[in-house]
């Protein structure tokens, strides 16, 4: 709850303690990304011991700015990231993020095409069967601005539904040098017995 994750389904592709996994993890919830104002992996992998990031005006690349160990991808074609344990090709974003586990160590490429110096899997907000909603706005220096929404609305017993809405414009101090995302998410529940769960 909150910041602290207790397990994960990185280490074996079950919940399991992360005390019980053999593997290096950091689980980022999302608590710990709202209360920080962190929003892309390359901010949030700042936090994450044995990660660097590449300067984004050092790089002409919105992709392999997050190294693992010193690691780089050599020319190989490979996701920087994972998203519910697909290689993600395109940069993430928190807007429809519930938490991102950080795998460092050879372990990694057990799940995927990977580099053995780790992977950054996101995990994708989920309905719940409970009305909640959340509308984050902000406005930063250089003209920076990000505008977000979160609602999730149990429709019925066994129909819950979720959509997460953002619009960011990130400047910099230098000219002609940002990145912009507006961007929605819609995700749907669907639970035909007490223990089973469809998700879209």
């Amino acid at each position: 709850s909150g910041w602290v994750a207790a397990s994960t389904l990185a280490g074996n592709r079950m919940d399991t303690e992360l005390v019980n996994v053999g593997a290096s993890i950091d689980a980022i919830t999302t608590e710990f990304m709202r209360d920080l104002a962190v929003y892309k992996l390359e901010d949030i992998a700042q936090f994450v011991a044995g990660v660097d990031v590449v300067n984004e005006h050092e790089t002409g690349a919105e992709e392999n700015r997050v190294n693992f160990r010193g690691m780089q991808l050599g020319g190989r074609e490979v996701a920087q990231s994972s998203r519910n344990f697909f290689p993600w090709f395109t940069p993430t974003d928190s807007y429809n993020i519930d938490r991102i586990d950080f795998s460092k160590g050879s372990n990694s490429l057990i799940y995927g095409d990977s580099i053995p110096g780790g992977m950054a899997n996101s995990y994708t907000k989920r309905p719940r069967f409970q009305n909640s909603g959340a509308f984050t706005a902000r406005y930063d220096s250089f003209g920076s601005y990000r505008a977000q929404f979160d609602v999730n609305r149990r429709l019925h017993d066994r129909v819950a539904v979720r959509l997460n809405l953002v619009e960011r414009d990130d400047q910099s101090y230098l000219d002609h040098a940002h990145s912009s995302l507006r961007a929605l998410h819609g995700a749907a529940t669907y639970r035909p017995f007490r223990s089973t769960q469809v998700r879209f």
